[in-house]
């Protein structure tokens, strides 16, 4: 689950920390780049998958190939697609959430259940 997720912008540029809670263990992750709007959903995402490679600690590496909020009826939802690269190839899941407070946990939320389409170990709620 999501323990915290801070961002700090400092004139153009941006850094995100985020720490999810897994197997009752916190692991951070973090990742820097431009401050746009698009850009700070993506670094949201990066640094979750930041996060999940100190977890997983095995022969796979993530990539984030896209981030989106979409409006689906009267919802707004966080989509990823990430792809997941390993020793037999890449291979791509793509995850969802409903926005319900922010959107920056939404996105933390859609890339976890990305990963768990591959992995199952992930708590997503």
């Amino acid at each position: 689950s999501t323990k915290s997720i801070n961002a700090d912008v400092t004139g153009l540029n941006a850094r995100v920390q985020v720490v999810l809670e897994l197997n009752g263990q916190e692991f951070t992750g973090v990742s820097e780049g431009l401050a746009s709007q698009t850009g700070q959903i993506r670094l949201v995402a990066n640094a979750a998958l930041n996060a999940v490679e100190k977890f997983v600690q095995g022969p796979y590496g993530f990539a984030l190939e896209d981030v989106v909020i979409l409006s689906l009826g009267r919802e707004r939802v966080a989509v990823a697609c990430v792809a997941v690269v390993g020793s037999l190839g890449e291979q791509v899941f793509t995850g969802s959430a409903v926005v319900k407070q922010s959107e920056k946990d939404s996105v933390v939320r859609a890339t976890l259940d990305a990963i768990n389409r591959r992995f199952g170990f992930l708590t997503t709620a």
